[in-house]
């Protein structure tokens, strides 16, 4: 992977709370721009999350 693909996941992990774990199973799909929304489905003990990009 490139540097910038490298900047961009470190950017979402930090800008948005995110655990290594539920980034590794993030899809393009669950991210939502226009609303600034990323979902996730199987984060900490299995739970469903909605979090929002600041």
């Amino acid at each position: 992977m490139s540097k910038e693909v490298h900047k961009v996941i470190l950017y979402t992990m930090y800008s948005s709370g995110l655990r290594v774990g539920e980034v590794v199973r993030l899809k393009v799909k669950d991210i939502d721009s226009k609303r600034m929304q990323i979902h996730i489905e199987k984060g900490k003990n299995g739970s469903i999350s909605i979090i929002f990009k600041s």
